[in-house]
């Protein structure tokens, strides 16, 4: 049985007086349903500057197709190596979410501000096999 995550809402970009004539308003309604069979949420306490590296594809949750990580604290810098290789480091302050149907994240990296205590919390959503 899979449970579904959902990301839903919408963004918009509109001046702040009104809308002058020729100003488009930009707007894009979020919805965005993941099906996953497992949803575990992972809790990490960067306490040393060294960055911490959870791997997906030797763990019971294996790669996952859905990702969201949120900071308590300062930024942290977050990696992510997908079955296609890895990707930037990219800025988390304070939320990520990252999704992909067709190639896995397989591991993460987190690295926090040199010498603060941070907190992080990582949703991961396993997509169900298929048959």
């Amino acid at each position: 049985m899979s449970n579904i995550l959902t990301l839903s809402g919408s963004i918009t970009s509109a001046p702040p007086l009104g809308l002058p004539s020729g100003a488009p308003e930009v707007m894009a309604n979020l919805n965005q349903p993941v099906s996953v069979t497992n949803a575990p949420n992972l809790q990490f306490t960067l306490d040393a500057d060294a960055p911490v590296t959870f791997d997906m594809d030797g763990s019971p949750v294996g790669p996952c197709s859905f990702l969201m990580v949120s900071v308590q604290g300062p930024s942290v810098l977050l990696e992510v190596t997908s079955e296609e290789g890895t990707l930037q480091k990219v800025p988390v302050d304070p939320l990520a979410i990252v999704f992909s149907q067709t190639s896995p994240f397989t591991s993460i990296r987190l690295t926090r501000t040199p010498s603060v205590l941070t907190i992080v919390n990582v949703i991961l959503g396993v997509k169900p096999p298929t048959s």
